[in-house]
């Protein structure tokens, strides 16, 4: 898959391809599976964003999302390597929605992304079901350069397979990175970071990582003090 393989499926999913190209890509649809199988993903995802903002009790967006698609769109100016950064702007604000913390599913006392960072520890096998039935395995915590508290997780969902950091912001758990993670094995194998890793979390871990990962029971004393 190309950086603009991706661009391309975000145009055609909006309806902002020509539809010439439109047609050429149906014909690429048919014949190469990997690019269908991206397509069906990222489909899915359109669908699932399209529903949450029709959603009754949603007309309001909270600022916390509102402040998240805004650095997603100025994220699409960046060269680093990996899909999470290189697709259409739009693409990358859906997908950092849908990885964020679900604010229905906190109002409706569901467990959340939000909730589990919070609460659970880090682990290299546990997985947490969440209130959508994605499943959330938290993976390491680290000091942000600001003095905040930032998270590592891997995100099942539908059968594709996440990377993200979210770190704390007025009390609740922002992402900041994320990224279509391939894991070797099967989707619920943990692969350790930096064996590998692409590049929208590595290099925000890179720019941002105030020390090394907290130790467990570093990690267990801050979920204690509600992280402060």
């Amino acid at each position: 898959m190309k950086d603009q393989d991706y661009e391309l499926l975000s145009q055609f999913i909006d309806g902002e391809l020509p539809a010439e190209a439109s047609q050429e890509l149906r014909g690429r649809l048919l014949a190469e599976p990997e690019l269908r199988a991206t397509y069906e993903r990222l489909r899915k995802l359109d669908g699932r964003i399209r529903e949450t903002f029709n959603a009754p009790g949603t007309d309001t967006v909270p600022s916390r999302v509102t402040s998240l698609l805004e650095r997603r769109k100025n994220s699409a100016d960046r060269k680093h390597a990996g899909w999470g950064f290189a697709v259409a702007a739009s693409l990358l604000a859906a997908a950092g929605l849908l990885l964020s913390p679900d604010w229905r599913q906190q109002q409706t006392g569901a467990p959340s992304l939000a909730s589990v960072l919070d609460t659970t520890p880090s682990s290299g096998a546990a997985w947490e079901t969440l209130g959508d039935g994605r499943q959330v395995q938290p993976v390491l915590s680290f000091a942000h350069i600001d003095g905040t508290w930032c998270r590592e997780y891997l995100l099942s969902d539908d059968g594709a397979t996440y990377r993200g950091v979210a770190c704390r912001n007025e009390g609740t758990w922002v992402t900041s990175a994320l990224e279509n993670q391939a894991l070797p094995g099967s989707a619920n194998a943990y692969r350790p970071a930096g064996a590998g890793d692409s590049d929208a979390v590595a290099t925000f871990i890179a720019d941002n990582a105030s020390g090394i990962a907290l130790s467990r029971e570093q990690e267990t004393a801050l979920i204690a003090r509600r992280w402060q």
